[in-house]
């Protein structure tokens, strides 16, 4: 049994070093990822952790529950009460700014999402590096109107999902808090398989859109005839992808400290000494320093994460990847029947 686990987490380190490879010699793509991950990062389970670490046993029908579960939900009615207290003409005038706002942040992030795809694609298939002038030209083959459906419809419809489990989660929480594991416990089985056909049906769907000129329904058939067929090695990757990106945070996060804490104590030092523009300066400079790692940081794991799933749906086009728990469940299977 485990030389065949070990050759399917061999399948899945060639995905990942062919990710890593595209994502290394395109960095002119890792710009267009910071946009597209104002909309899907490529880590599936990223809403879900998101959108639960915040549930707590509450009222079962409490609008609490409705603000902790929709991500941005409590800042936006926070923004409607403030605005609903102004003037009608500065209603206006900031309702008006924000729907500019969204519309063009969803604009970019869509536009990012293409572009960041096809670039990938073109390495993928014809082992071509695009220039950043070449991949911007892209454009005139733009997919907007499926792309933003299809980013919608996902996060709509992953919203109602989790909405729909946090009624009877917080009721639970709130009649048997003895049992708070175990109820949690049971949550998470139920919502981690349905976060993930749904995601990943997305991020298929996504992926196909760019490579395709096809219609919405001829997309979203492929993508679930793709994922029914290869599910079980996509949640593996999903699961893999998740704690590569948990990892390179927590990483990430202890380097910034690095640069971040040295700078800190000079800026105050400065400031015991008097020195407050200089003190000031260096805050700034750090401030700075540390936007631009956030970044690069950010865009080559998107970049990434993207890669992989481009290079899966390659490799499962041309043969089927034998999932490592396929392995080892046909093993116990076996064994207890014969």
């Amino acid at each position: 049994m485990f030389k065949e686990v070990q050759k399917s987490l061999v399948d899945y380190g060639k995905i990942l070093k062919k990710a890593w490879h595209s994502t290394w010699h395109h960095k002119s793509l890792w710009l267009f990822a910071v946009l597209a991950g104002g909309i899907n990062s490529g880590v599936i389970f990223n809403d879900l952790v998101r959108s639960t670490w915040r549930l707590d046993s509450t009222d079962a029908w409490s609008s609490t529950i409705i603000l902790q579960s929709v991500q941005g939900l409590d800042w936006l009615m926070r923004y409607v009460q403030e605005l609903l207290a102004q003037g009608t003409i500065r209603i206006i005038g900031s309702f008006t700014l924000l729907v500019i706002a969204v519309g063009l942040f969803l604009f970019l992030a869509v536009v990012g999402q293409q572009l960041l795809v096809t670039g990938i694609s073109h390495h993928t298939r014809r082992k071509r590096i695009l220039a950043f002038s070449q991949i911007v030209k892209e454009l005139r083959h733009m997919h907007f109107w499926q792309l933003l459906s299809i980013n919608l419809l996902m996060h709509l419809v992953l919203a109602i999902l989790i909405l729909a489990l946090a009624f009877p989660l917080t009721a639970l929480l709130g009649a048997a808090p003895d049992l708070e594991g175990l109820i949690y416990f049971a949550f998470y089985v139920v919502l981690v398989p349905l976060v993930f056909m749904i995601h990943a049906l997305g991020l298929f769907s996504i992926i196909y859109a760019i490579r395709h000129n096809a219609s919405f329904h001829e997309i979203i058939t492929r993508s679930w005839k793709m994922l029914s067929n290869h599910w079980l090695a996509a949640f593996e990757l999903a699961v893999i992808l998740f704690f590569v990106n948990v990892i390179v945070a927590a990483v990430g996060f202890a380097l910034s400290l690095l640069t971040t804490v040295p700078l800190g104590i000079i800026a105050f030092a400065s400031t015991a000494g008097g020195s407050t523009y200089y003190a000031l300066g260096i805050a700034l400079l750090g401030l700075l320093a540390l936007f631009i790692f956030t970044l690069i940081i950010s865009g080559a794991m998107i970049t990434f994460n993207y890669s992989a799933w481009v290079h899966l749906l390659e490799r499962s086009e041309r043969s089927a990847i034998m999932p490592a728990l396929e392995h080892g469940f046909t093993r116990v299977r076996n064994f207890f029947v014969n």
